[in-house]
């Protein structure tokens, strides 16, 4: 069903074609996931309900907002999709997806995991959910206030703004590889946009100005902005500046 309203959403908006062809040599569980993520920011938009994509999927609507759609085949790929969601969303999903399993984390409170089967794959694919009702209050709140809504072939998708994204990364416990490129590609968007790193840097708290140091400082750091998951290079100035500025802000 989700993949069918995706199918004639996209047909309605003219950018069924460009899907295709943008999607065409991607990996396929990457391709299912967008369906997913497409599929059902349609179907909640439709809805009028306040959800949020976040994690990689959302690095990846802030890079095909900037760049056009045309980041997508050279996006780094993800092989779960990530939602912030309350009950009444879960009910909703239920309906209109086939859902495996859903299950609460033991370690993470707040965290479910949906294993949904599409109509295409016979492969299960992970939906991870932060249930929005056992946030804190006062992070909810923040959560629902730095929400941006962007529009990818024609489908609005609900995101944390670019600063929210960034501190959300940058506060993760885990150091790898890809949360390094997300990073990257965040800053990269902020370089498009003219956002000061003055600014940037005044959003942070130590110890995301601490991780984001320890990514930039290096004398490579300038070859990590040409990796082939990073899809935007920055100027030498800009990047100096964020480390003179950085460096101050960490003493």
């Amino acid at each position: 069903m989700i993949l069918d309203n995706l199918e004639a959403r996209l047909k309605k908006n003219g950018t069924l074609e460009a899907f295709n062809k943008d999607t065409a040599e991607i990996d396929e569980d990457v391709r299912n996931l967008l369906k997913l993520l497409f599929g059902v920011a349609s179907e909640l938009d439709n809805a009028k309900q306040e959800y949020v994509i976040h994690g990689g999927y959302a690095v990846l609507v802030h890079l095909a907002d900037c760049l056009g759609t045309k980041a997508i085949p050279k996006w780094r790929g993800s092989h779960d999709l990530d939602l912030v969601a309350n009950e009444r969303i879960v009910t909703m999903l239920k309906s209109y997806l086939n859902i495996l399993s859903d299950r609460e984390s033991q370690r993470v409170k707040g965290k479910r995991t949906l294993k949904v089967l599409l109509e295409e794959s016979e492969k299960p694919y992970k939906l991870d959910l932060r249930m929005i009702e056992q946030f804190a209050d006062d992070s909810a709140e923040t959560y629902r206030g730095e929400v941006d809504t962007l529009t990818v072939y024609g489908i609005s998708v609900r995101v944390p703004k670019l600063m929210r994204l960034l501190k959300d990364k940058l506060s993760v416990s885990r150091n790898l590889e890809r949360d390094n490129v997300d990073i990257l590609n965040l800053i990269g968007v902020l370089y498009l946009r003219k956002t000061p790193a003055e600014r940037v840097i005044g959003g942070l708290d130590l110890k995301e100005r601490k991780r984001l140091y320890s990514l930039i400082a290096a004398d490579s750091a300038k070859e990590k902005f040409i990796k082939e998951n990073v899809l935007i290079e920055v100027s030498d100035k800009y990047l100096l500046r964020f480390k003179k500025q950085l460096k101050k802000r960490i003493k």
